[in-house]
């Protein structure tokens, strides 16, 4: 997992192990996967610390991407997956586009 702290905040390109898991669990053409961004935090799960992920396309919409730079500053209706990241780089993904888009 590429933990990438020395960037800053702002949106990202997707870690190996998600780019992996869209491809393979949510059957995402990897070309589209690959012009996917992330936004992060730090978070919990069950107990253990993990980083809470929100995935979005920043060519849908028009977003500018220069002014955000925090998971929350991200609009619910641009998220198209999110979830969690394990420390050891396991994804945990749901899929939000037909419930988000469908509002």
């Amino acid at each position: 997992m590429e933990w990438m702290f020395w960037r800053g905040p702002g949106p990202r390109k997707l870690p190996g192990t998600v780019r992996r898991d869209l491809v393979a669990q949510f059957r995402i053409d990897p070309d589209r996967v690959a012009g996917l961004r992330y936004l992060e935090r730090r978070g919990a799960f069950a107990g253990r610390p993990v980083r809470l992920v929100r995935i979005f396309d920043p060519a849908i919409g028009s977003m500018d991407l220069t002014a955000i730079k925090h998971f929350e500053q991200l609009e619910e209706r641009s998220v198209l997956f999110e979830g969690w990241l394990e420390m050891n780089g396991t994804p945990c993904l749901k899929d939000v586009r037909h419930s988000v888009h469908a509002r």
